[in-house]
């Protein structure tokens, strides 16, 4: 079975390597990048199944991001992550299609939980959305 994608990005070192160090050792193919255009290029190319992302980037904020991930590949689950969030941030972050949100200082277990529930979810999430396979008649 091919191992889940998940991209991280975030332009703090620390919340990234830890992130990087507990998905890899949770068995998926992690990728990281520091900006969100850097994220962006590597959605289009990886298609990962997940992206974790920081609210608060430099040049495109987590938001902005979001709605970008989305618009090349719907079907990601987006979680996003920040160290000062309001309810309006996690009500906007929610509109426009986040799976999920995450505070820092990082809970290690609540990471693993969200990542693992995710992923385990959207096999069947994607099964919803794939029209159904046209069946041929035999004549």
């Amino acid at each position: 079975m091919e191992r889940r994608r998940v991209l991280v990005i975030d332009n703090e070192d620390d919340a990234r390597r830890l992130c990087e160090e507990l998905l890899t050792g949770e068995g998926y193919e992690v990728y990281s990048a520091t900006d969100t255009l850097s994220g962006l290029e590597m959605v289009k190319n990886l298609k990962p199944d997940m992206v974790i992302m920081d609210l608060h980037l430099p040049e495109i904020n987590g938001i902005e991001g979001l709605r970008r991930i989305k618009s090349l590949k719907e079907e990601t689950l987006t979680v996003l992550v920040t160290g000062r969030g309001t309810m309006e941030t996690v009500k906007e972050a929610m509109r426009h299609g986040a799976y999920d949100y995450i505070t820092k200082p990082f809970d290690v277990e609540l990471v693993k939980e969200v990542v693992n529930e995710g992923l385990k979810m959207a096999p069947i999430t994607d099964r919803l959305r794939k029209p159904p396979k046209q069946h041929r008649q035999m004549s």
